[in-house]
């Protein structure tokens, strides 16, 4: 990553505010994200695996500055332009890192949770060339988790 790309990642605090069951919902997460816009950010790290409400990484966000220096939520690009997947997969032998950070794709953990992200325009030939398979029921995707916690 070039100096000038570090230089606009910023961890922001984000309101998100949704209904859930017919109960308003207000919640606050710290999120790495890099400014593309003066309303639109790419998430650069997701959001943690305990969250009520997922934001992934390469999700596009438009949110809107408060007062005292947070963010609200106003809404999440969909489809995104990642496909996100639980555990590393299918397949055998060591994870292609290499290739997946080739096609811009990354992959994070936390605990035992393991994620993988994969631009969504390169997400089959990814697959055919390092031979990895992704079970539908593998996928994730932003918003609401369907986690109970």
């Amino acid at each position: 990553m070039s100096a000038s790309t570090q230089s606009t990642i910023r961890r922001i605090e984000l309101v998100t505010e949704y209904e859930l069951d017919g109960e308003f919902e207000s919640h606050n997460q710290r999120l790495s994200v890099q400014f593309i816009g003066l309303d639109t950010a790419v998430v650069v790290s997701s959001s943690g695996i305990l969250e009520d409400f997922r934001l992934l990484y390469g999700d596009y966000l438009v949110v809107s500055p408060l007062p005292d220096g947070r963010f609200n939520l106003v809404g999440v690009q969909h489809p995104s332009p990642m496909r996100h997947f639980e555990s590393s997969g299918g397949g055998s032998g060591p994870f292609p890192s290499e290739e997946l950070h080739r096609v811009g794709g990354e992959w994070e953990s936390e605990l035992t949770s393991w994620m993988t992200h994969i631009p969504a325009a390169e997400f089959d030939a990814f697959c055919e060339k390092t031979g990895r398979t992704f079970p539908p029921t593998t996928e994730v995707f932003s918003g609401l988790s369907s986690i109970l916690l």
